[in-house]
């Protein structure tokens, strides 16, 4: 039944496409690939809030994308978001397939779901939420056993007689259909009989549309019952010629948009514009217009008319009210296009593989002109004939049949029809044809010019005196002055006549001739009497008070309009005043002409197809747009903020350790979103606002205290403004330089000064009664005494320095001062350090077949070598066991960067074994394994110390090991994450390993990294 309906729909577009309007918009999609390959493919509702982000009910939860980036928000694990409405509290309410609530920002900004109907829906079967309706401070949520209606923090429940089908907001006033009853409005929690409603007892509507500014007046959407109209209290039949279309498109919804036409979206014919009178309708569908799937749950239109629909493929963007149209390949246009006209009531383009037309006017699709297979330069109309410049040959075109006139290049034609005359340019110079008795005679070629020709224009100097401008590749302008005996005057003109080097091509605005080159337009000061007495100087001019000076590709005129084509840009002037930039943010590659066909529509041809500007299209709010804050982070992995503001929320306060931020933004203007510039401005740090930037973030670096505002605005492709986003925080000073400690500072000043008073006083005193009793007597008792003293101070701490250094040898210098402070150690936690486990390759079977003293004398060597490196880098030996040697980094003494260090120490080892092994005759191999954690670390043992290590990030450093390879670094997970930026890394397969089940392993490409160092 579905395909027959497909069929039915595609033969009824075929059958009233001459009504129909099929103008082909900018399409964007979305899929998994985009927003989350975990995620689901449909989705079923959608929304936008205050600050211009969009929202997407998905599989468990909700889609957010802010224009450059998609994030998730979990809702309800193993249902669809089946509806979203923003409430007038700001608030995005939520309905499920089982339930409702809604999104609630915590300290931080983050959305947080939040149920409203766990205690409600176990008493009713279906509670599938398909619409939520926002009327004043009411939510209401419709289910087709009961509506919730949410009012000031309550749930009140309104039930049907039958059951509620699908409801509507019309007028802020809620109207619902209710099955085998008919249309209800809801009156101060009643349901009251819309009168004559009955007639829809058994018939789906899908969409109450009201006439926008008239009270009473609807449009209703049925499925398979026609469209209907509700006014003055009455229901009546809409007859249109899209009524077999409507009906087989299977209508799911409609909204009303900016421009105050209909969209209405279907489950098998995509999206359906058409206006209140349906006299006319705009298909977008997969076939026609790119959209992912014909199958729309739900369409939305965005503050800047992009419509978004929620599809059972993905997401689509359909740009709406852009005024630039874009045909290509699927349209038929797949190579560059150079010329365009409006012939026999069809667009004709010339390209470089011949000529292409509309196959109807009415519907935007191109095919080609047969036998003619080159590139074609020119269109030129002359009575009922089309003449055609081509690469290798001069056409005449009637419609049906093609005529060849002239076997040579022609790039421009112009005609003087008082003279039957038509004069071609190209790369043989000029050639004068006349059209005699319907035969084309070649009448006369100019022999002075030799030279390529681009451009031509002719203009009347007198009667029956003719003036022909040639403008040339690179040897600049010609004028051929002439009368009906085709007799010639020519001059030409260049760097004398201050023509800029290069192109030159003239162009007839109507009024004058003027010429585009590489530097602007020029035109000429002033000439008079003959050619051949005068050669005026050219100028640059000002159009319309715009100075240009930049290459002119091609110039039009018609009527009030006049279109630049510039190598960047379109220029765009209308009533004589400059109008904007019509091609602003589309990317087509080089604009090689222009073609005004009236004063709506104007065709561009360039490199990557053709372009439709409609002057009549305009991007509602272009002007007013918003910047918004997505998010803020101190480090990588560490969001403060993220991006969703509350009333009465505290400005952030951070330590002076996190004053190190990266805040990232967008903006709500999703038309060429990837084209928004955008500028920031941190208060107490930046002196002006930064220099415009496509870059989404900005990255600030050790702040210090203060408390800081930072602004950022975003400019669109059209050079409007946003309005500024602020984000407030303070970063608080070190702990020492804080208010405390300052005091602390003072009184410890005081006391030191206290004791060294003290102290000198009493050294004062105790002096002077040392010398007044025993100065004299004791001199030399004291002196050998001083000397015995002495001796035994130094042996003292000769061995005092001893047992400190074997200390030291076995234990953590930190240990070691509190061992020696307290007389015992407290066991420690560590919450990141960096474990390091190696083992030589084959060392039983080596250690078999050596002499004990020599291998301990090479282990000796080897580990001496270790302990050195592990130093260098600040990382603590732990131990060794036979072959097996263990070190930690970020012990006892934190470390920021553990894992990078232990990674260089590992590195470095493997370096060292690498110069050793060429040159010592036992070659020693190790595996090693690097794992990132938490550790406990403490002393073991009364009589002899040993300091070590605990915890399971120290078993998986050893599994790391176990399962890695000779000479190579086998790193955890944890470890990559900590390391991924700064090391080139090989994964591997997941492993089974003993008591961990299946890790992921890395291998630190050491070799490479070594380079990258």
């Amino acid at each position: 039944m579905r395909h027959f309906w497909l069929l039915s729909v595609i033969l009824f577009v075929l059958w009233f496409r001459g009504s129909s309007q099929n103008i082909r918009y900018p399409v964007e999609n979305f899929g998994p690939k985009e927003y989350g390959r975990n995620r689901d493919v449909q989705n079923w509702a959608l929304a936008q809030g205050n600050d211009g982000r969009l929202y997407f009910g998905n599989a468990n939860g909700i889609l957010e994308y802010n224009g450059f980036s998609w994030s998730f928000i979990p809702c309800v694990n193993g249902v669809f978001v089946t509806a979203l409405a923003f409430g007038n509290d700001g608030l995005l309410y939520v309905g499920t397939q089982y339930g409702f609530g809604c999104l609630i920002p915590d300290l931080s900004g983050k959305l947080q779901y939040y149920s409203l109907s766990d205690n409600l829906l176990d008493q009713y079967f279906n509670t599938i939420v398909w619409k939520i309706h926002v009327i004043g401070n009411h939510v209401y949520f419709q289910t087709e056993d009961a509506i919730f209606d949410y009012f000031e923090g309550k749930v009140n429940t309104l039930l049907p007689e039958t059951s509620f089908h699908l409801s509507f907001d019309v007028n802020d006033q809620l109207i619902v259909r209710v099955r085998d009853r008919g249309l209800f409005r809801l009156n101060n929690k009643s349901w009251v009989k819309i009168e004559g409603s009955e007639i829809f007892a058994q018939t789906g509507i899908f969409s109450v549309l009201p006439f926008p500014g008239q009270t009473g007046h609807w449009l209703i959407f049925t499925q398979g019952n026609g469209i209907w109209e509700y006014k003055s209290g009455k229901f009546s039949t809409v007859r249109s010629d899209f009524d077999a279309l409507f009906n087989n498109s299977v209508i799911y919804g409609g909204i009303v948009l900016h421009d105050r036409q209909i969209a209405i979206n279907t489950s098998s014919n995509g999206v359906l514009i058409t206006d209140f009178k349906l006299d006319y309708i705009h298909i977008i569908n997969s076939l026609q217009s790119g959209i992912s799937v014909n199958d729309i749950k739900q369409v939305m239109e965005d503050r800047h008319g992009n419509l978004w629909c929620a599809t059972n493929n993905g997401i689509s963007k359909i740009s709406y009210s852009s005024p630039v149209g874009v045909y290509d390949k699927k349209n038929g246009i797949s190579s560059n296009v150079y010329c365009i006209t409006l012939y026999q009531g069809k667009i004709y383009v010339g390209t470089s593989n011949g000529i292409l037309a509309q196959k109807d006017r009415e519907y935007i699709d191109f095919e080609a002109i047969p036998n003619i297979k080159e590139s074609v330069w020119v269109f030129h109309q002359s009575g009922n004939s089309l003449l055609i410049g081509g690469n290798e040959k001069f056409y005449c075109y009637d419609g049906k049949h093609i005529e060849t006139i002239g076997n040579h290049n022609v790039r421009s034609i112009v005609t003087i029809p008082e003279l039957n005359l038509v004069i071609a340019g190209g790369l043989n110079g000029i050639d004068f044809y006349q059209n005699i008795n319907k035969n084309w005679k070649k009448v006369t070629h100019t022999d002075e010019i030799n030279t390529e020709i681009i451009g031509l224009a002719i203009e009347k100097t007198g009667n029956n005196m003719y003036r022909l401008w040639a403008g040339t590749l690179f040897n600049g302008l010609y004028s051929v002055s002439f009368s009906e005996d085709l007799t010639f005057n020519i001059n030409q003109f260049g760097a004398k006549e201050s023509l800029p080097e290069g192109f030159c091509i003239p162009f007839h605005t109507g009024e004058k001739v003027v010429f585009g080159t590489n530097n602007g337009i020029y035109s000429f000061k002033d000439i008079k009497g003959k050619d051949k007495d005068t050669k005026a100087l050219l100028e640059n001019i000002l159009i319309f008070g715009m100075d240009i000076h930049k290459p002119v590709n091609t110039l039009a005129r018609k009527g009030n309009q006049l279109f630049i084509s510039l190598t960047d840009q379109v220029l765009y002037f209308k009533n004589g005043k400059y109008d904007g930039k019509p091609l602003a943010g589309v990317d087509a590659g080089k604009i090689r002409t222009v073609f005004i066909e009236n004063e709506n529509i104007t065709w561009f041809g360039c490199d990557d197809g053709l372009i439709r500007y409609d002057n009549r299209k305009y991007i509602p709010n272009a002007n007013h747009f918003k910047t918004f804050i997505t998010s803020v982070l101190y480090n990588p992995d560490s969001v403060i903020y993220f991006g969703n503001s509350f009333k009465g929320m505290e400005k952030p306060v951070l330590k002076f350790s996190e004053n190190s931020l990266s805040v990232f933004f967008s903006s709500d203007f999703y038309h060429f979103p990837e084209q928004i510039m955008y500028s920031y401005f941190l208060e107490g740090i930046d002196k002006d606002w930064s220099p415009w930037t496509t870059d989404h973030k900005a990255i600030f670096s050790h702040l210090p205290e203060s408390s800081y505002t930072f602004r950022v605005k975003a400019r669109n492709v059209f050079d409007y403004e946003s309005s500024e986003a602020v984000y407030r925080f303070t970063v608080l000073p070190p702990w020492y330089r804080t208010t405390p400690a300052y005091i602390a500072y003072f009184i410890g000043l005081i006391i030191i000064i206290f004791i060294i008073v003290r102290i000198s006083n009493y050294r004062i005193r105790q002096k002077n009664i040392r010398l007044e009793k025993i100065v004299q007597e004791r001199t030399a008792e004291i002196a050998a005494k001083n000397v015995i003293l002495q001796e035994q101070k130094e042996q003292i701490e000769k061995e005092k320095a001893k047992s400190e250094a074997l200390l030291l040898n076995t234990l953590p210098a930190k240990v070691v001062e509190e061992l020696k402070a307290k007389g015992f150690t407290e066991p420690e936690s560590f919450e990141n350090v960096t474990v390091y486990f190696s083992d030589i390759k084959g060392f039983t079977e080596m250690s078999g077949g050596l002499d004990p003293k020599y291998l301990i004398s090479k282990l000796n060597e080897m580990f001496t070598a270790f302990d050195d490196i592990m130093t260098k880098y600040n990382c603590e030996r732990i131990k060794t066991i036979g072959d097996a040697y263990m070190a930690v980094c970020g012990l006892p003494q934190k470390q920021e960067n553990h894992a990078e260090q232990m990674a260089l120490a590992a590195i470095d080892i493997l370096r060292y074994l690498k110069e050793r092994n060429k040159k010592d005759e036992l070659p020693i191999s190790i595996r090693i394994g690097l794992n990132s954690g938490k550790v406990t670390g403490g002393i073991v043992g009364v009589r002899k110390y040993i300091y070590d290590v605990f915890g399971d990030t120290v078993n998986t450093a050893s599994r790391m090991e176990s399962n890695g390879e000779p000479m190579r670094i086998n790193v955890s997970e944890t470890t990559y994450l900590l390391l991924k930026d700064k090391f080139r890394f090989e994964e591997r397969p997941p492993l089974e390993v003993k008591g961990k089940g299946v890790l992921k392993m890395y291998f630190l490409n050491w070799e490479e990294s070594e380079k990258a160092i």
